[in-house]
Order: structure tokens, then C-alpha cells, then sequence
């Protein structure tokens, strides 16, 4: 879905949704290339096992995205749409945290940044992560005029990312 930033949306909000778009693509192609780089004043030294939970980090981040969508269905919400009509989800892994496919990004920055690790990905990926977390707070502003009580009673009963964060 391509709707980050788009429609009829406060000023805030679009400017949140188009500053994340961009760095997300930013830190993808970043991501990629800094497989590459073998500049030893770049470079953070780690051991192979860090770099092998890095891997199984992103692993597991990439399967947290994979529920999340086939949890989501059609009922996709990458964005503040009031306009959108979509379901609160809140079954498979949304049982379990309210933004697993955030989630999920924020594995795979980590882990990535652990199997590939360079000062150049490190900054990016917490660059990153941050504005994930700007994201869903934007969209919590939302989503009770959204979904309304239900949200709430959500709210309340399912951690913001996973387990008690």
C-alpha cells in the first residue's frame, strides 16, 4: 500500500507519514549496501555468533511481518485514514502486540544492523526505529475516533509492541 502521506490529513500527520516512507526506503538501500562495506573505521568488530542471532533477528522480524499482514487481510491500516473503512484487528499475533508488522521493521533493523554491523547502518537503524515509534504514536491519536471504545478496551489489554512494552 502505497498511502503514507497521502489524502486529507492534518499537517503533522502527512509530514510524519512522508518522513517515514523516505527513511524507510533510505535505510533499505542503506541497509543493502552496507553489506559491502569493509572500511575497518567503519566497521563495528563482533564476533560470528553476534552476527548469526543478527541474522535470526532479522529472521524473526521478517516473520513478525508476515503474520501481521496475513493477520491484517484486507484491513490494512498503514496510515490515518478517517475516511478508510477497515476492521479492528486483534487476532493472531495482533493478540499478541498491537503493532507487530512495526514490530517486525524494528527486528529487522536490528538484527540487520547485528549481521552487518557499521556505524553508517547503526545510525539509520535507530533513526529508523525512531520513527516507527512516531508512527504508531501518531496513529494511537487516531485510531479511538476510528474504532472507538474498542480501541480502548485494545488498548488496555495488548502491549504496544510485545509482551509488557
Amino acid at each position: 500500500t502505497d498511502r503514507l502521506g497521502k489524502g486529507t490529513k492534518d499537517f503533522s500527520t502527512a509530514n510524519a507519514e512522508r518522513t517515514l516512507k523516505r527513511s524507510t526506503v533510505a535505510i533499505a538501500v542503506i541497509q543493502f549496501c552496507s553489506i559491502f562495506i569493509d572500511d575497518p573505521n567503519m566497521s563495528i568488530t563482533v564476533n560470528e555468533i553476534v552476527r548469526f542471532i543478527g541474522f535470526c533477528v532479522s529472521c524473526l522480524g521478517i516473520i513478525f511481518f508476515v503474520l501481521a499482514i496475513t493477520a491484517m487481510g484486507d484491513n490494512w491500516r498503514a496510515v490515518v485514514d478517517k475516511d478508510q473503512q477497515t476492521e479492528l484487528v486483534i487476532k493472531g499475533i495482533y493478540h499478541y502486540s498491537r503493532n507487530p508488522a512495526f514490530l517486525g521493521f524494528d527486528l529487522l533493523y536490528i538484527g540487520f544492523t547485528m549481521a552487518f554491523p557499521n556505524w553508517i547502518l547503526l545510525i539509520v537503524s535507530c533513526m529508523g526505529i525512531v520513527m516507527m515509534h512516531l508512527q504508531i504514536t501518531e496513529e494511537e491519536r487516531h485510531l479511538p475516533a476510528i474504532f472507538g471504545e474498542d480501541y480502548n478496551a485494545y488498548k488496555k489489554q495488548t502491549p504496544r509492541y510485545f509482551l509488557f512494552f
